[in-house]
């Protein structure tokens, strides 16, 4: 990852987004705009379909303006101030094809033209579009709705009734008049999902991405893996769509991850963070041929990480829903936990409890709290000395990513183990 700021684009690591939008890092360091205090104020209350954290990915794009700078990436983000572009000369017939984690019977879709760029490029934003959708990819497209997105504004379309999809293509017919490109800020789609959720390729193999060849290892929903950059090594934990990681290369880097990987297991795309700020993209493309990586994955599980750091995010302890029950997807990782503290009987551990900023800060210090002690209770109800284990919350106040986005606040939801005394661990 860079040494220097993302909005420098010549540096190691190329941002996404560019100069424009990067300068927007301070205020979309800022939380989230906090609702009323209370149980579930203002959480997670409807799904937008059409972001990141929620399993879209963007499988084709006809027009990037740059695929580090306005990409398609940029529709399913999260963010009004950060879009896609078309290339130069490229202002009409603009076509997307976007996978959803599941079918979807669509009620409402939302093209976001606020923060277009109309003031200097008059005319930039998207105005005519076709949406279509199906539910599997060898059918036919079904046009669902034909419309026009007003400039400077977030246009919702109700969506008529049909059958649920889970592919969506859009058409981008027309701007608004400006000759050489268009714009759209956010896509949004909201709906009821249908049936069971389908079954992911799994993530195992080797990717072609923009930071080099990358090879991932998956046991269970666990993940580890290496890419050819900087001896970049990943670990963290997937529900069979969506991926929470951490990285480390060398010279002390690291930061956090969220990828997508789409049905047939061929693509992979997301985001990355370093010192809780958002970065840029990284995606690629599963490899066929016999291309390999250079680097080795890495050996190391969760004793060797806490010996090695001190410190480890548990990306697959879970939770119930705004609640402190333990989710049993937990079971796996809190038992590697538990296998550390029985293999070194003088280590203390503290368990650290992270929300995001969505809802009142000091609910969300109590609710960090509440999990972080649920997993303290957890361990001691299995023979771990209590005096060997501290519970703190620290709610949304040390983010592991920026609270703007659905995918950042994902990623600050966690729990933190931190080694605390009890010298060498033994790892073996």
């Amino acid at each position: 990852m860079p040494k220097k700021r993302p909005c420098n684009l010549g540096g190691r690591r190329p941002a996404l987004w560019g100069a424009r939008g990067l300068a927007l890092a301070a205020a979309l360091a800022a939380p989230a705009a906090a609702g009323a205090q209370g149980p579930g104020a203002g959480r997670e209350e409807t799904t937008d379909w059409l972001d990141l954290a929620a399993g879209a990915i963007v499988l084709s794009a006809t027009s990037e303006y740059d695929e580090k700078r306005w990409s398609a990436l940029g529709l399913i983000d999260g963010l009004p101030e950060v879009g896609w572009s078309s290339a130069k000369g490229r202002p009409r017939g603009n076509v997307f094809v976007i996978e959803l984690r599941r079918p979807v019977r669509l009620e409402r879709f939302v093209i976001d033209n606020r923060k277009a760029q109309d003031d200097d490029y008059p005319g930039i934003s998207a105005r005519a579009f076709r949406l279509s959708g199906k539910a599997r990819r060898e059918e036919p497209w079904r046009t669902l709705l034909k419309g026009e997105a007003r400039a400077r504004a977030r246009t919702v379309l109700e969506v008529p009734p049909g059958p649920a999809v889970r592919l969506l293509r859009l058409e981008v017919l027309d701007n608004h008049g400006h000759d050489g490109y268009v714009e759209i800020m956010e896509l949004e789609a909201y709906g009821v999902p249908e049936g069971p959720e389908p079954a992911n390729a799994p993530v195992a193999g080797i990717y072609d991405t923009n930071y080099n060849l990358l090879r991932l290892h998956q046991t269970g929903d666990r993940l580890v893996g290496c890419y050819d950059w900087d001896n970049g090594r990943i670990t963290g934990r997937t529900d069979g769509r969506v991926i929470r990681a951490q990285w480390f290369e060398d010279g002390d880097q690291h930061g956090t991850a969220l990828f997508v990987l789409d049905s047939t297991g061929e693509q992979l795309s997301g985001v990355w963070y370093e010192n809780g700020e958002l970065q840029g993209s990284w995606r690629g493309r599963r490899v066929h041929d016999d291309r390999r990586p250079q680097c080795e994955l890495p050996a190391e599980g969760l004793c060797e990480r806490l010996a090695r750091r001190g410190s480890d995010i548990a990306y697959g302890i879970r939770f119930a829903h705004d609640s402190a029950e333990l989710a049993p997807a937990s079971t796996e990782t809190l038992s590697q936990i538990l296998a550390v503290l029985k293999a070194n009987p003088g280590a203390r551990l503290r368990i650290e409890g992270h929300t995001d900023a969505t809802g009142g800060e000091r609910y969300n210090l109590a609710l960090s709290r509440r999990r972080a002690e649920a997993v303290r209770a957890w361990l001691v109800a299995r023979g771990v000395a209590p005096e060997r284990l501290v519970a703190r919350g620290f709610g949304e106040s040390r983010p592991v990513a920026g609270n703007a986005t659905p995918q950042g606040r994902a990623l600050n939801r966690r729990v933190e183990i931190h080694l605390v005394g009890g010298g060498n661990l033994r790892c073996r």
